[in-house]
């Protein structure tokens, strides 16, 4: 358990090796994920499924339409609800967390900012708060 009790002091630490990836005092997606991770080792046993999901709730196409937005990218993005996810066909409910999911602190513009190289434009930069 030292392991995991050291990955939860450095998970919630600001990230400072690294300032082309992360910005001084921001967390980063991954932080998120880490430190729920050494949250949930160190805790009681759930005896079941623990879901992360992040501060706001999107489908899967708006995500691709703001990535591609923010690099500039024009092509569009048309999402087709017939169109197969590994095999598996979507609906509103598919890849969303159920109704008691941790939430992490990271917003999606926020790790889009600080993913490298992408530039939110003027129109996603009003969605994040």
């Amino acid at each position: 358990m030292p392991c995991l009790r050291h990955l939860n002091r450095v998970s919630t630490r600001t990230p400072a090796r690294d300032s082309s990836r992360h910005s001084r005092g921001h967390r980063s997606a991954a932080d998120d994920v880490a430190a729920a991770l050494a949250e949930i080792a160190l805790g009681e046993p759930v005896n079941g499924i623990v879901e992360l999901a992040g501060p706001e709730p999107f489908r899967l196409d708006e995500l691709a339409r703001r990535v591609l937005e923010a690099r500039s990218d024009p092509r569009p993005v048309i999402a087709d609800v017939h169109a197969r996810y590994f095999g598996a066909e979507l609906d509103e409910h598919s890849l969303t967390p159920g109704d008691n999911p941790r939430i992490a602190p990271t917003r999606f513009e926020d790790w889009l900012l600080r993913s490298g190289g992408v530039h939110p434009s003027p129109a996603t930069q009003g969605r994040a708060s």
